[in-house]
């Protein structure tokens, strides 16, 4: 059964290249309202040319793309979601070939959204149309559904979900968004760290001020935000909010074994990053970083003068920019109520 699958794939290659390369030619830009539609009808015509049930369900924002065929009622249900937006590709400077005329370098196709997330549901599209050409017909009922806001953050998520749970009810939800291991073998991925994203920000006066006049008068805000986050996080590494940590689930014996076979990435990961040591705590392991533990991460600190030369400045305001990724149990509300009872605890003006 498998031979015959993968002779028909291997018959088809180029033709299979060529036709994902044609897709991501097409731009979806969801943060710019660029070629989302026009992609997502692509989408449900492929959709509806393999024998699916498909179309658009709209939304407050871009529409989402559902797509069902139907086997048995008696056979499980697989739900494959993917999203067809796409990241802006800026700086354009940066490209080596246009992020929307794909290019074949190094055995690797470079173009915007092949690698996150058109190129792995396009493949799944692929499989779906070998089996239906070789076999006549899939061993499970499939549902197919792509988003066209993961890149901003999927906004309509979790409405659309409530609203449509009667048309979502599946056995098995499979999400393929990442990049093959260095190895080639599959993995199987049993969840990732949510995210709550929140903003800091310091005011001063009413203006940017002289440091030669106003300097030690005036309170820096700069200075605020960079003595707030010291205290949010310690050299050593940990996270120092008050309470984010207590709820975490410790890992069980049975997935620290199990983590324990997994490959040993870090050698690899610190020579493709040019990194001498990982991240504080160092006494933490490679993937129990990756799996059992939140981080607070500083995205960007920004304010005052940044440009070439000097600028005695003493800024008005500072923003930073940050991120804590979730661990079971934690919830972005339950981590913003720490964040927030933080922050008016250290720095009440921020």
């Amino acid at each position: 059964m498998n031979k015959a699958l993968f002779d028909h794939i291997d018959t088809n290659a180029d033709e299979f290249v060529a036709r994902v390369m044609d897709y991501v030619r097409h731009p979806s830009i969801s943060a710019h309202d660029i070629g989302i539609r026009a992609v997502a009808g692509m989408l449900v015509r492929h959709l509806e040319g393999l024998g699916f049930e498909a179309g658009l369900v709209e939304t407050p924002g871009h529409p989402f793309v559902l797509g069902r065929f139907d086997v048995d009622p008696a056979r499980p249900t697989v739900l494959l979601y993917g999203h067809y937006d796409v990241q802006p590709p800026d700086p354009l400077e940066a490209w080596i070939s246009p992020p929307f005329e794909p290019a074949l370098r190094d055995g690797r196709i470079w173009a915007r959204g092949i690698g996150d997330n058109k190129g792995q549901h396009f493949a799944q599209l692929l499989a779906i149309e070998t089996h239906l050409k070789v076999h006549g017909t899939l061993p499970c009922n499939v549902i197919f559904l792509l988003e066209g806001e993961e890149e901003i953050g999927s906004p309509q998520i979790a409405n659309f979900v409530k609203q449509n749970a009667d048309r979502l009810q599946a056995d098995l939800v499979v999400t393929s968004d990442g990049p093959l291991h260095e190895s080639g073998q599959p993995v199987i991925t049993f969840g990732v760290r949510g995210v709550a994203s929140f903003d800091l920000l310091a005011k001063g006066a009413s203006r940017d001020v002289h440091s030669g006049n106003f300097g030690g008068v005036v309170p820096n805000p700069i200075w605020t935000l960079v003595q707030l986050l010291a205290t949010m996080k310690d050299a050593d590494g940990n996270i120092t909010v008050e309470g984010i940590t207590e709820p975490v689930i410790p890992a069980t014996n049975l997935e620290r074994e199990v983590i324990s076979r997994l490959p040993d990435d870090e050698t690899a990961v610190k020579a493709d990053l040019a990194i001498d040591e990982l991240d504080g705590p160092r006494d933490r392991p490679y993937w129990d970083r990756l799996m059992f533990h939140p981080t607070l991460t500083i995205n960007g600190i920004s304010g005052g003068y940044n440009g070439p030369g000097s600028k005695t400045v003493l800024p008005n305001q500072a923003i930073a920019k940050c991120d804590i990724r979730l661990v079971e149990p934690l919830t972005p509300d339950y981590v913003f109520e720490r964040v927030e009872a933080h922050v008016a605890r250290f720095a009440p003006e921020v």
